[in-house]
């Protein structure tokens, strides 16, 4: 996000979403149009860009996300050796479609030459690296799963209508693995997604913009609310927080009619809250059937005959014995019953 920017963070989440809902999950590759990305990033109704820039800009983005690489540190101890290996995150390709023009010479109208007009579509495939492949025999591959329906959450916000929503869903969706108590200020998450730098807070604080505060505090409730609605959990520090500056739709009845203090910028951008994805994310989102994004599996990617447990049950997560699977066969509930008790598992783990 700080160093690229939210559009290129989105598009990111967008393949996370992606390689969550092929069959077996991020493995292979899979293609998604660009005509289908124009409405989640809500550009559909954007009138200051034409539908060929608006491709080649998602394509501008694509690439830019192509750009980020993982390092995989091996250790061994025993020897006191390592060996680190750099890797592109992703791989990708881009193919444009469009019209071509005839262009005569007026010099010489025998020549016949050729100019691409604007593309009219644009496919994107992408796979993710080989850096995935220890995950998805192992515990671990959970992580990329919840991380993927995270994903999910944060692209059923529309970035075009409520960008401070989408800026913090995206934000908080990478922290969500990182910072675990989920402890913000207000303020530290304005300019982590770029919303309040040094010259924006000394505007907001000239006696005049009172209708700017207005403005922003008013904006970030609304965020808070839509994060609240998919499902994130969040609570405000009682000390740093107070209820005169929280929004409406989280104060009682008899709170409501509260003014806020004089001088509440400051108190309102040193203010904590905590905010943490819940199961209630993940149960919504295993509920839904179709992907949020349309997308196809690229034919050089043919499935393997043999899969693990997850390609079959998203909910079973992970596996390491491998076997053959007849997707015809159900598991009858007497026998998901005993495999949960030898696991140890809830019905709603």
């Amino acid at each position: 996000i700080q160093k690229y920017n939210p559009e290129v963070a989105y598009m990111f989440i967008v393949f996370a979403s992606c390689a969550t809902d092929l069959d077996q999950p991020w493995s292979g590759a899979f293609t998604i149009k660009g005509t289908d990305l124009i409405k989640t990033f809500g550009w559909s109704n954007r009138t200051d860009l034409s539908l060929g820039k608006k491709l080649k800009k998602l394509g501008i983005l694509a690439q830019q996300v192509a750009h980020l690489s993982i390092t995989i540190n091996q250790l061994d101890l025993k020897r006191m050796k390592y060996s680190a290996e750099i890797q592109a995150m992703w791989q990708l390709k881009l193919q444009y479609t469009g019209q071509l023009s005839l262009i005569l010479e007026h010099n010489n109208p025998y020549k016949i030459d050729h100019e691409f007009d604007d593309p009219t579509e644009l496919f994107i495939t992408i796979s993710a690296n080989d850096w995935v492949r220890p995950f998805q025999d192992l515990d671990n591959y959970r992580s990329l799963y919840e991380y993927g329906l995270l994903a999910k959450s944060t692209l059923q916000i529309n970035p075009y209508q409520n960008p401070i929503a989408a800026r913090l869903a995206v934000l908080l969706t990478i922290m969500s693995r990182i910072k675990i108590d989920g402890e913000y200020k207000v303020k530290t998450l304005l300019k982590r997604i770029g919303y309040l730098s040094e010259t924006q807070l000394q505007e907001l604080q000239i006696k005049g913009n009172r209708y700017k505060r207005k403005a922003l505090i008013e904006q970030w409730n609304n965020a808070l609310l839509t994060l609240q609605d998919l499902g994130w959990k969040i609570s405000f520090d009682s000390v740093t927080y107070p209820a005169s500056i929280q929004p409406i739709w989280v104060l009682p009845e008899a709170k409501k009619e509260q003014r806020r203090p004089n001088g509440w910028l400051n108190i309102w951008l040193e203010a904590k809250l905590i905010i943490k994805p819940t199961e209630k994310i993940q149960e919504n989102l295993e509920a839904i059937n179709a992907p949020v994004l349309p997308f196809s599996k690229s034919k050089s990617h043919s499935e393997p005959k043999i899969k693990t447990v997850v390609t079959e049950n998203k909910r079973s997560h992970s596996t390491k014995q491998k076997f053959t699977v007849d997707s015809r066969k159900k598991i009858p509930g007497w026998a998901l019953e005993e495999a949960l008790k030898l696991r140890g598992w809830t019905k709603s783990h």
